[in-house]
């Protein structure tokens, strides 16, 4: 237990620092909106590329574990789907909504940081597979489901197509991997 409030103990220190911070006004709203900008463009990307760039990444996608952790998010998107469906009635706007919310966790700023620090680089490659099944996969079918329940799709058949030519840079890059090897000099 006490290893586990190791870990997890200074993450939920500094937000809590935050939270009390910006109730008591010390944060305007601009300088929660930098903060936010630093984070999400500059310190989540140096991390995330620090952590992979020492793993040999085409291994950790070439593996079980992309079907294993793919099948499961798609499992519980579609089960998200079907409940609200079947148990509430909801219209596939709050259907892929749900089902985004219960496949997709906060992987690149919750769990890369607290993985890192219990387990070092070495929970970098199962990271990795994470974050590329959710923001290629799971993201994507979100935002194609809400787009085509706006009407904004432009018919099923357009969308179909639009996806299906949008597949040619993922699979280029998956092919890139074992050339690139993935390794750091070091």
């Amino acid at each position: 237990m006490l290893l586990t409030l190791s870990l997890t103990g200074p993450f939920f220190a500094v937000v809590a620092l935050g939270f009390f911070a910006a109730r008591k006004g010390w944060m305007p709203d601009g300088a929660v909106r930098s903060l936010n900008v630093f984070v999400f463009y500059f310190a989540m990307p140096a991390l995330i590329i620090r952590a992979l760039g020492r793993q040999d990444i085409a291994a950790a996608l070439n593996g079980p574990a992309v079907l294993v952790w793919a099948l499961a998010c798609l499992c519980a998107f579609g089960l998200a789907m079907a409940i609200m469906r079947l148990a509430f009635a909801a219209p596939l706007s709050e259907m892929a909504l749900a089902g985004q919310a219960a496949s997709v966790g906060n992987i690149g700023f919750l769990a890369l940081p607290l993985m890192l620090a219990a387990f070092g680089d070495a929970a970098a490659p199962p990271i990795a597979v994470a974050l590329t099944i959710d923001l290629v996969v799971l993201i994507p079918l979100s935002i194609g489901l809400l787009e085509w329940s706006a009407g904004k799709s432009g018919g099923t058949a357009k969308m179909l197509t639009s996806v299906r030519a949008g597949w040619w840079p993922i699979r280029s890059c998956w092919r890139l991997l074992p050339a690139a090897r993935c390794r750091s000099p070091d």
